[in-house]
């Protein structure tokens, strides 16, 4: 029995990395080519674990201040209810993720993607470095 349950898994990991090379030479190859949204930003905690850790506080405090941005979540579930309803979710690992990445012209990340961003065209913050920026000018 220890076996086979240790079979299956091996197969969901071959799985999910077959995935994730689908969604990147899809990103790669089709999305990178759709045009940027200006207004729109893209959140990712830790692959889609929740609404929290420092994109949470970024996302908060533009909705504070009633910023005209359209604001995309990163979850693992399709409905997270952790994640206000101004902001949009969308599944990690998912072709729309891809997509969104794609066209979002600020991406929030607290984790590296594999993805490849064309950085010329976009702001890509990586939230620890912007603390670590923030402790060293005050």
């Amino acid at each position: 029995m220890i076996n086979l349950i240790s079979f299956l898994k091996r197969i969901k990991r071959s799985l999910c990395g077959l995935r994730d090379d689908c969604l990147f030479h899809l990103y790669r190859n089709l999305f990178r080519h759709a045009s940027l949204q200006s207004n729109k930003i893209i959140f990712n905690n830790f692959n889609g674990r929740g609404y929290g850790d420092n994109p949470k506080y970024i996302a908060e405090e533009l909705l504070r201040r009633e910023m005209p941005y359209d604001l995309v979540w990163v979850v693992n579930r399709k409905q997270d209810p952790t994640v206000p309803k101004a902001i949009r979710t969308v599944r990690a690992g998912s072709w729309r993720e891809a997509y969104e990445y794609a066209t979002a012209k600020v991406i929030v990340n607290n984790v590296k993607s594999r993805l490849p961003f064309h950085k010329e065209k976009r702001a890509i913050l990586y939230t620890d470095l912007a603390w670590m920026l923030c402790l060293e000018t005050h």
